[in-house]
């Protein structure tokens, strides 16, 4: 599972990082690049001191073109943050769990996250009263007044952010400077109890919708197109294809750049089979339309469709589809009939 802290100060994420460590958890790495026009002290990144080299034990100070390799990226404050999606993708998928903690202009990250893996990621607002803030702020050492106002600036808007979102967020967590009963200890307390619930309902979730990481080796594969709002019913599909020892491609859901497009086109060329759901909502979708014309037209691919209702691609398409095998999701037979059909196609897509 995926833990996202949203909210804070230096001190405090790092803090909150450190106590996650000690349950087991992974800190996803932010990959940082300082803009000419960053309000923050660049010296801070390239070469940390003193605390900074604990409080930024999450960041990687990298240069421009490598920040633009990275599928995921926002900028905040002149600081273009990046990361790896394979870390994320093995947190979500209970190969190991994982924290990031996030500020202000990350909103739409979460939003992404939360779109792409629901309950698979917890989502935590960490709540500090504005005079804690600034004593945090005070005791940062070597921080000018510049960037100490552009930080208490965006901790309020980080806060407003998170009023006009709470659709977004799981929980939220507080903390004060003493004397007070919110101190460390309490937060610990806080995180522990969100920990224990959160492993709990991921217990629930893997015994229904439960996909393995999407394969990424050197053996044939299968590549899967489908909306990813009908996860709901292709995922069983996909975990059964799976218990069959089936190697199958497909992009979890989170919306990246143009590196990963490319990826997607790579995955694509490089599968032996297409396998296509067909919906209501991926009929409508340019995405999956670029996808279906590229492994038709370009590739000559190898198809196998599954229809989740009874919409229909344009006539052209539709013909191309029908010339391979197409089933219902609502076959009583379904699982014999999808391997039966991909083993006639592409036996060598299972390790068996």
């Amino acid at each position: 599972m995926l833990f996202v802290i949203y909210g804070g100060t230096l001190e405090l994420g790092f803090m909150s990082r450190v106590h996650f460590k000690k349950h087991g958890f992974d800190v996803v790495k932010k990959y940082n690049y300082v803009t000419e026009t960053s309000k923050i002290d660049q010296t801070n990144y390239e070469v940390p001191t003193g605390v900074y080299k604990d409080w930024f034990n999450d960041k990687i100070y990298v240069k421009e073109a490598e920040i633009n390799k990275l599928d995921f990226r926002y900028e905040q404050d002149g600081i273009v943050l990046g990361f790896d999606k394979s870390q994320i993708l093995n947190a979500v998928h209970g190969v190991q769990d994982s924290v990031i903690t996030l500020s202000a202009s990350s909103i739409d990250f979460v939003r992404q996250l939360k779109k792409a893996y629901g309950d698979y990621v917890t989502t935590i607002c960490l709540q500090v009263d504005m005079e804690s803030v600034r004593t945090l702020l005070a005791r940062q050492p070597g921080i000018s007044k510049m960037e100490s106002n552009t930080r208490f600036q965006s901790y309020i808007m980080t806060q407003q952010v998170y009023l006009d979102n709470l659709e977004l967020f799981d929980c939220s967590v507080r903390y004060e400077q003493k004397p007070s009963l919110f101190d460390f200890e309490a937060l610990y307390k806080q995180y522990d109890h969100i920990i224990k619930e959160r492993k709990t309902l991921e217990h629930i979730l893997n015994n229904k919708t439960y996909v393995e990481l999407p394969y990424t080796g050197k053996e044939p594969y299968a590549f899967v197109s489908y909306k990813h709002e009908d996860k709901e019913q292709v995922y069983p599909i996909l975990h059964m294809l799976q218990r069959n020892s089936a190697r199958i491609w497909y992009d979890d859901g989170i919306e990246g750049g143009q590196n990963w497009q490319q990826i997607i086109s790579q995955k694509l060329e490089g599968s032996s089979l297409f396998l296509l759901f067909s919906s209501e909502l991926s009929v409508k979708s340019e995405n999956i339309l670029d996808e279906v014309y590229t492994a038709f037209h370009f590739l000559n691919k190898n198809c196998v469709t599954i229809r989740l209702d009874n919409a229909t691609f344009d006539h052209i398409t539709e013909a191309r589809i029908n010339r391979h095998q197409t089933l219902s999701v609502n076959d009583q037979q379904l699982e014999p009939k999808l391997i039966s059909a991909i083993e006639n196609r592409t036996p060598e897509l299972f390790s068996r």
